[in-house]
């Protein structure tokens, strides 16, 4: 455990979800130089807060009113606060940290546009640090664009607002004609605004190095709290941002901060650095309001979860798109390779065997399932003698951690990045693609995989793709076509574990736990195990080695 980060009791409980992403703003702030604030007072909100935030190991001692006696080095003032920033101000020690949630209403509109908030906090003796806007709400935030970088709100809508239908894809085009022409124009007509300050004229809490002097966009990722918030951090007069935070919302997960880390390290040492380019540069872990945040430099890039669902964007390009990962992947797998899988009967129980009798504990199988996992283990004896490389997985491999630059791809988000079997990534990748592809969402995912695996239409260019993809990966990495449905299955064979395993560890209230609600793929098992004769046939020439 790196200096300055929160141990980690094993008898945590984690707040609740609703209080956990209320206390969300704490990212805003610099982090406490002691790991913890010794007295926070929150004003306004559910009296639930003062307990997560101590569970949370962001303060000491937690206050809901003001006391001239007792100065606070942490001051929250919510929406719904009955009491006036000027007053409230009064309970903040020299050095201290503020937020400060300002609701605009037509009365106080003058009184609260960027620049008067600016002129309020100097007269009472604070030091600005950044302003942001909380979208949709403050108490349903899903990111915090900040204010003050110029750049911030257009790489916003370059980079990151939605396409996908005419009226996003209107409203993102003439967000950046307004923004090109006048970037700070719809500043003073935004309805809310989130403030961080340090009491005092010169800050006596800054951001730690290397993030002093930039201001954050915090994206507020997943439906649940267990997800990672993740910070942009940009210089004033950027146009992208200079470094990115991540940092779980509970300290469960320090330690698998810092294992991601590490793996971003051994990654990065076995390519050339073009290559190393296309993935974040590890910059280290900080301690961050009750948690672990890692640093790392910022990939570039459009997310392909938005680039191929752009509306009137052509299909040729988008599945231009989809060609470049499996190229990136194919020549990335071969740069970092973690060695070669003889596949022996060693092999067949560990990478067969093993994980098929936990499927069945775990989820029990249906007689289809059995079907197809007799089909699996006799393909894996008539494999023997054979070889395939053990690869550096990607563990998430969705279009929304693949970046596009121009020709570059960047591929972000290795938490979990591991050794595995080939293919692992880009069957998840290729699933969640042709449903994208086609205007669906994860609700069209088993017949993504369906279509993939076993439809006989010549005319789907989408699917056409994804095969070729396959195809080509298979011949580069000099793999036997023949293991194709058995990587196949035991890759959602391990989906499937790994759901499981995650709704035991929330069952048993294991801090840092990260729910899935619905989330299983046994629908996906049984899609190939419906089908178990075609996708083993021993007499056809199945698409994947033609």
């Amino acid at each position: 455990m790196s200096p300055g980060l929160p141990a980690v009791s094993g008898g945590e409980r984690a707040p609740a979800v609703g209080d956990l992403r209320r206390l969300d703003w704490r990212f805003l702030l610099p982090p406490p130089r002691a790991g913890a604030w010794s007295h926070l007072v929150i004003l306004g909100g559910q009296a639930s807060l003062s307990d997560a935030a101590v569970g949370l190991g962001l303060a000491r001692r937690v206050s809901r009113s003001i006391s001239p006696s007792a100065p606070a080095d942490a001051l929250a003032i919510l929406e719904d606060c009955d009491v006036a920033f000027e007053d409230a101000r009064n309970g903040l020690s020299p050095g201290g940290v503020l937020y400060w949630e300002v609701r605009r209403t037509a009365a106080a509109w003058l009184r609260t546009t960027p620049r008067a908030i600016a002129r309020r906090l100097r007269k009472a003796g604070l030091t600005p640090l950044c302003l942001s806007w909380p979208r949709p709400g403050f108490s349903t935030a899903r990111m915090y664009l900040p204010i003050g970088p110029r750049g911030a709100l257009r790489w916003y809508v370059d980079t990151l607002m939605d396409s996908g239908t005419p009226i996003p894809r209107a409203a993102r085009m003439l967000l950046r004609l307004v923004l090109r022409a006048a970037p700070k124009i719809a500043f003073p007509f935004l309805p809310r605004f989130a403030v961080a300050a340090v009491a005092g004229r010169t800050a006596g809490q800054e951001l730690p190095a290397p993030l002093s002097g930039l201001a954050p966009l915090l994206l507020l990722r997943g439906q649940d709290a267990s997800r990672r918030v993740v910070s942009f951090y940009f210089a004033r007069a950027s146009a992208r941002p200079e470094i990115v935070l991540k940092a779980w919302r509970l300290s469960g997960r320090n330690s698998k901060t810092e294992a991601d880390q590490e793996s971003l390290h051994r990654i990065r040492a076995r390519l050339d650095p073009d290559a190393a380019s296309a993935l974040p540069a590890p910059l280290g872990v900080l301690g961050w309001a009750g948690t672990a945040a890692a640093l790392e430099n910022y990939v570039p890039g459009r997310p392909l979860s938005l680039r191929l669902r752009s509306w009137r964007r052509p299909l040729t390009r988008k599945l231009d798109d989809v060609r470049a990962v499996f190229d990136w992947v194919s020549r990335f797998d071969r740069k970092t390779g973690a060695g070669s899988l003889a596949w022996d009967p060693t092999a067949v129980r560990a990478w067969v065997d093993a994980p098929i009798a936990r499927y069945r504990a775990a989820l029990g199988a249906t007689a289809a399932a059995e079907s197809l996992f007799e089909a699996v283990r006799e393909r894996g004896g008539e494999l023997l003698g054979k070889s395939m490389p053990l690869v550096w997985s990607h563990p998430d491999l969705t279009p929304a951690n693949v970046h596009r630059d121009g020709r570059r791809l960047g591929i972000v988000d290795w938490s979990g990045a591991d050794a595995r079997l080939p293919l692992s990534d880009l069957l998840s990748f290729s699933v969640i693609a042709i449903s994208r592809l086609r205007g669906g969402g994860p609700e069209e995912y088993c017949d993504a995989l369906r279509d993939l695996l076993f439809s006989s239409d010549r005319s789907d260019r989408i699917v056409a793709a994804v095969r070729s993809g396959f195809r080509s990966i298979l011949l580069r990495l000099a793999i036997d076509p023949r293991f194709f449905p058995l990587l196949a299955v035991l890759h959602w064979v391990g989906r499937c574990l790994d759901c499981a395993d995650r709704a035991q560890a929330v069952a048993r209230g294991e801090p840092g736990a990260n729910p899935h609600p619905g989330e299983s793929y046994v629908e996906f098992v049984e899609v190939m195990a419906s089908r178990t004769d075609e996708l083993f046939a021993p007499s056809r020439a199945p698409w994947w080695s033609s």
